[in-house]
């Protein structure tokens, strides 16, 4: 028992063990309570839910119900929810354990969000740089390249200019849009 605490209290991930049939936090180490952005003093005795960790509700109970039958989970991914409300990126385990006739579920979670990050930027270049091996045409690889970006960003509109500052001009040779008109074409630079 002395092993298991010390284990959970030092390990780089962050850890949490919760009471079944609640759900209710018991214990979470120092990398949790620094993964979350809340203190301890405000995670134990409350569910995931509560502190709207993990809001979505059918997720919760498909893990519940797969764990009560295998009695563990590994390697999942999930999007959990830090006290501020930003999203980030989790590989999860989570094991059924039993303590004096009590049940509890240990979770140990890594934050990978910056790594799957640089993951979606190094598959966008690797994409462009497809793109630029098999170009022909200037203009039909930046537009194949706004393309990919303005997805990547999730934004509305990306585009690729030419700005002339002496005849106060902007000339969008061509844009990626989602939602919004495109604006390719010839434009005053007073009208931004």
């Amino acid at each position: 028992n002395e092993r298991f605490t010390t284990l959970f209290e030092k390990s780089a991930f962050a850890a949490a063990l919760s009471k079944l049939p609640e759900g209710l936090f018991t214990n979470v180490n120092e990398a949790f309570v620094k993964a979350f952005g809340y203190t301890k003093e405000e995670i134990i005795g409350k569910r995931s839910s509560q502190l709207k960790i993990n809001p979505d509700d059918a997720l919760r109970k498909r893990f519940a119900n797969e764990l009560m039958n295998t009695g563990s989970i590994s390697e999942r991914e999930m999007t959990l929810y830090t006290k501020s409300g930003e999203p980030r990126t989790f590989i999860c385990n989570l094991t059924l354990l039993e303590f004096q006739h009590d049940k509890y579920v240990l979770s140990t979670l890594q934050d990978v969000t910056d790594r799957r990050a640089t993951e979606e930027r190094l598959e966008l270049l690797n994409r462009i740089s497809e793109l630029s091996r098999n170009a022909n045409d200037l203009n039909r690889l930046m537009l194949a390249a706004v393309k990919e970006i303005g997805r990547h960003l999730k934004i509305s509109r990306c585009l690729f200019n030419e700005v002339d500052l002496e005849r106060n001009r902007e000339i969008v040779l061509c844009d990626y849009f989602s939602g919004v008109p495109s604006v390719v074409g010839e434009h005053k630079l007073s009208e931004y």
